[in-house]
């Protein structure tokens, strides 16, 4: 008996930071058959009016059982003022629909800090100590 096709994307999310006026930047998103079976058609659509989107290639695809298949999402933060913008990536196939979530989140030009790493997760019990340290770089 045959796996059913079952298909995701990752990152789940995407997010952009930059500089007014800045570069233009982009991301590579994966769509996976992880359930096996066959092979799934699927699109991709951009859901919002987003200028600041300039393009998300391919439009469509067909992904394999354990094969991923790559969406480049190209951003420019030339199109629009500083600010926090957010947009809907839509992927669809006979299967059903996933949405992936996409935010700009672009500065004014001159001084800002920047925090690198984005963030940590630490996992312990309450009230157990521990020695655990992580450094935090601000430029």
């Amino acid at each position: 008996m045959r796996a059913n096709p079952s298909w995701r994307v990752s990152p789940a999310l995407v997010r952009f930071a930059a500089r007014e006026g800045g570069a233009d930047d982009d991301e590579t998103l994966f769509v996976r058959n992880s359930g096996g079976g066959g092979r799934i058609n699927f699109t991709v659509s951009l859901l919002t009016n987003s200028p600041w989107i300039v393009s998300s290639f391919p439009l469509q695809g067909v992904v394999g059982p354990n094969i991923p298949f790559p969406v480049k999402i190209r951003i420019s933060p030339q199109a629009v003022k500083a600010g926090s913008y957010r947009a809907v990536l839509r992927f669809t196939s006979v299967t059903g629909s996933v949405d992936v979530p996409i935010s700009l989140f672009l500065t004014a030009p001159g001084q800002v800090i920047v925090l690198n790493p984005r963030g940590f997760q630490f996992e312990m019990r309450q009230a157990a100590g521990t020695s655990f340290t992580k450094d935090v770089s601000i430029f």
